[in-house]
């Protein structure tokens, strides 16, 4: 095959060099000779030293026969010009391109749809960190199916279901889950299992499952290490900033297997903490992922799953009657219009808010008791209810933090502006709150 690479730096040079080794036609261009001299002597590369959006150059370097052409250096401005001419010009076969901005990825993708690929190397590294962060014990994490199913890598550990087990039985241990093992290591050597297949204990085992399970799976798996609290980044660069700022953002609580799920846990987080609902829900869950196994599963037996919770009889009368209805009128699927949400038994405003903004990706401001105490101690709001808080923290609330802004307000509100006793000393907006006096917990439902 041959291959046009744009770029001869770390980036571009590792690649040139591993698409080299399988027997690949491989042309390196690049206008630093720094940069081609590591590259030079190795078999199967050749090297042109100048600008690599230059038509000439790349006529040189035979683009017209090339069946890639991968843009690959520190300039977004040669690499979009470099794209547009290998395909205008040359009719140049797959061509990917390099972009370190996520505002020029947006331009470049309206106005050169010709491109096959666009990636943002710092971009992968970031998301890579991030999910080994939220995943302990995980060694990697793949992504398919827009992130809905995960691949994992995990060690089998003498604490978890795995050492001394068949791969066949992995499913009577974890019966609540979708998972398969598809391949592992074992002494740096890679084995396709058969359900006869035992695991031995340090063999890194391969699982697929879906996203909402891949914190449960690995913990049954393995002993799964605590949450890191605190993250120290050394180094405020493109890769540092933006990591600072994914691992940032802020989620619900609240676990969830999936849009049902989710909503019934919101219904019953009324008047009651997410880590009572969590607790409750935790073997809830194990059986219930459906409106048609809540209604199999009753009134009285769900009353025994969240009794622990405040209002549990009411709770439960609402979660059934309300399962009832999505699967006699909505064919058991819960309804996306906000109207239609509201009109569930024991979904309000706030309810139907918080299962848009993190459900569907609507930008909503729910207010519960958090958000009301810290909106008006602080001052963003003067208003009596919860609904006159949510449009005036709507109205006023910029629209890129109308999304994250719920969940802003409510873990200050719950770690730090506290009803009782908050923490003035540790709290970053001391100096902007208004009233330090208020401390009702009015307007929740």
């Amino acid at each position: 095959m041959k291959i046009i690479i744009l770029g001869g730096g770390s980036i571009g040079g590792s690649v040139a060099k591993e698409l080299s080794s399988e027997e690949n036609d491989v042309v390196v261009i690049d206008n630093n000779d720094e940069n081609l001299e590591p590259i030079k002597s190795v078999e199967g590369i050749q090297t042109l030293h100048g600008n690599g959006s230059s038509p000439k150059l790349l006529e040189k370097a035979g683009l017209d026969e090339s069946s890639l052409l991968l843009c690959l250096t520190d300039s977004e401005e040669i690499n979009l010009l470099a794209s547009l001419i290998g395909k205008e010009k040359f009719n140049a076969g797959r061509i990917v391109c390099r972009l370190k901005g996520s505002e020029y990825k947006k331009i470049a993708e309206e106005i050169i749809p010709f491109v096959d690929f666009f990636i943002n190397p710092e971009d992968l590294i970031t998301e890579e960190i991030k999910n080994l962060l939220h995943h302990p014990g995980a060694l990697e994490i793949l992504d398919f199916a827009e992130g809905k199913i995960k691949l994992v890598s995990v060690y089998a550990k003498s604490s978890g279901v795995l050492v001394g087990r068949q791969v066949k039985e992995l499913k009577d241990d974890l019966p609540e889950y979708e998972t398969r093992i598809p391949a592992l290591y074992r002494n740096e050597e890679l084995l396709i299992p058969t359900g006869e297949t035992i695991i031995n204990e340090g063999d890194e085992v391969f699982f697929i499952a879906d996203e909402k399970h891949i914190e449960d799976v690995t913990k049954e798996l393995q002993k799964l290490e605590s949450q890191y609290k605190n993250v120290y980044i050394a180094g405020a660069g493109n890769i540092g900033k933006s990591l600072a700022k994914k691992i940032g953002e802020p989620k619900t609580e609240l676990n969830y297997r999936n849009p049902y799920t989710f909503l019934v846990s919101v219904v019953l987080s009324a008047q009651a903490t997410d880590k009572s609902v969590n607790a409750a829900t935790k073997d809830l869950f194990k059986i219930v992922k459906s409106p048609k196994d809540m209604i199999t599963l009753g009134e009285r037996k769900l009353k025994g799953y969240i009794k622990t919770i405040g209002l549990y009889n009411s709770k439960a009368k609402n979660v059934i009657n309300l399962s009832k209805i999505l699967v006699k009128d909505y064919k058991g699927k819960v309804p996306t219009d906000f109207e239609e949400l509201t009109s569930l038994p024991g979904v309000g405003n706030k309810t139907a808010s918080v299962y848009q903004n993190e459900i569907l990706n609507i930008p909503r401001i729910a207010v519960d008791t958090h958000v009301y105490r810290v909106s008006n101690r602080v001052g963003l709001a003067k208003t009596k209810t919860a609904d006159q808080t949510q449009e005036v923290l709507e109205q006023i609330t910029p629209k890129k933090w109308l999304k994250t802004a719920h969940h802003l307000l409510i873990l200050h509100g719950r770690y730090t502006c506290k009803s009782q006793k908050p923490i003035c000393d540790q709290c970053v907006i001391t100096k902007h709150c208004f009233c330090l006096l208020y401390t009702s917990d009015a307007a929740d439902e």
